[in-house]
């Protein structure tokens, strides 16, 4: 029979805020029909979103992170368009964030004019500008801690976002009880091995992009 400690780790990922039947449906299309086989979907690759010094250091078709003040707001003239923010840095470089298929209130309110804001997402040079298209993240500098310095990257589905899946291993791993190790205490130290639940923190956090993703 089952320990209770271990109930929480068996139930669906529906029961977790913020998820329901819809995405817990979405979530069975990976493999993933109760909250302990999140432990077992692991990250293939990381992101690395270290802060850039400038808009001079992005890296053409990489992730990039920097900070920008907004300058302009450009509305699209006609619905093919993208709905345009023109950005720079301390330095007075310009980052244009482009947004197909915009609601420009909440863009607006994320993006006030004249506000200073930390964005990360794939940078492209596109006819000499760079431009930033639909950031993955555009918080204030003062909370720039919410953008992880190294990103795993998970398998995903229609549907699901990779910051949400992150979101519920984070709460798997948060339900990992203390359990015996079923290696010897003295193998183990003499091999450096982690305890099992620091094994599967690593495996889901690794310490920098050049870490390899686990196997």
């Amino acid at each position: 029979m089952r320990p209770s400690f271990l109930y929480p780790l068996f139930a669906s990922p529906s029961s977790v805020r913020g998820v329901g039947d819809k995405y817990a449906a979405l979530l069975e299309n990976l493999g993933i029909g109760k909250i302990i086989d999140l432990l077992w979907h692991l990250p293939y690759a990381v992101n690395d979103r270290r802060r850039a010094a400038s808009v001079h250091a992005l890296k053409n078709g990489e992730i990039n992170t920097v900070l920008i003040r907004v300058i302009e707001h450009i509305a699209p003239k006609s619905r093919k368009q993208p709905y345009q923010v023109l950005c720079e840095d301390e330095a007075g470089n310009e980052l244009t964030l482009v947004f197909f298929k915009a609601y420009p209130d909440s863009i607006r309110k994320n993006l006030p004019e004249g506000c200073e804001r930390l964005v990360s997402g794939k940078t492209e040079l596109f006819n000499g500008r760079w431009q930033m298209s639909h950031p993955d993240y555009i918080v204030a500098p003062e909370n720039g801690w919410q953008i992880p310095e190294i990103e795993p990257v998970y398998g995903l589905t229609a549907g699901i976002t990779n910051k949400f899946i992150c979101r519920l291993v984070q709460h798997a791993l948060s339900l990992v009880p203390p359990l015996p190790e079923w290696l010897e205490t003295n193998h183990q130290k003499s091999l450096n091995l982690p305890s099992f639940a620091e094994a599967l923190r690593r495996a889901h956090h690794p310490r920098s992009g050049n870490d390899p993703p686990p196997a």
